[in-house]
């Protein structure tokens, strides 16, 4: 079967003129390029799947973040007023654990995730007695925290604001979510190290 192009068909032209010449139909271009996706196109489309993955993992790990700096920041303001309430009284004031808002928690145990209480201990014997005052009461954990401290179950400051230990001693507060979070430490120096000057730390570790 033969085919003859039409005498004024491009077709014709280009043969009886010998040259190679390409017709471009830009409109029709333009109109085939309506119908689907460039490699550009794709790649920025992946590119904006990528960030957004990549966001939602960080805005977890900043809520993690957020909740244990809040309880954090919770413990270190009971210290801080102890601390004050002391010199402020010119008396013993102590932390301990506490599960029911109104003595200290028996045994030996390091974990502080019941709550804990700030008080006058005027004997400074660590214990809620009949004309010790209450100053505040920090209660209502949520049991996803973990919160130790590595000196028993109570912390004591003096007249002059010191703590009731020679050297440094640390509350860790982290969330018990598993894997690597944050971990908030709070050093308290004792006698030999700076009296009972506060330091907040963070790191990432497990709980």
């Amino acid at each position: 079967m033969n085919f003859r192009p039409l005498a004024d068909s491009p077709g014709a032209r280009f043969l009886k003129s010998g040259k190679c010449a390409v017709t471009v139909d830009e409109s029709s271009l333009l109109k085939s390029g309506q119908s689907g996706f460039t490699l550009i196109e794709v790649l920025v489309a992946v590119a904006i799947v990528g960030i957004l993955a990549s966001s939602f993992i960080t805005m977890g790990d900043l809520v993690r973040e957020y909740r244990v700096r809040y309880m954090e920041q919770r413990l270190y303001g009971a210290l801080i007023l102890a601390r004050s309430e002391a010199i402020k009284r010119s008396g013993s004031v102590s932390v301990c654990k506490s599960s029911n808002a109104s003595s200290c928690a028996s045994g030996t145990g390091s974990d502080w995730e019941d709550g804990w209480i700030v008080f006058v201990d005027q004997n400074a014997n660590r214990a809620v007695n009949g004309g010790d005052e209450i100053i505040r009461v920090y209660n209502n954990i949520p049991d996803e925290f973990k919160i130790t401290w590595n000196y028993n179950q109570y912390l004591t400051f003096d007249s002059r604001g010191r703590a009731n230990f020679d050297n440094s001693q640390k509350f860790d507060i982290c969330l018990r979510y598993g894997g690597t979070g944050p971990v908030k430490t709070i050093e308290v120096f004792g006698r030999k190290k700076g009296g009972g000057r506060l330091e907040q730390t963070s790191r990432r570790s497990s709980c």
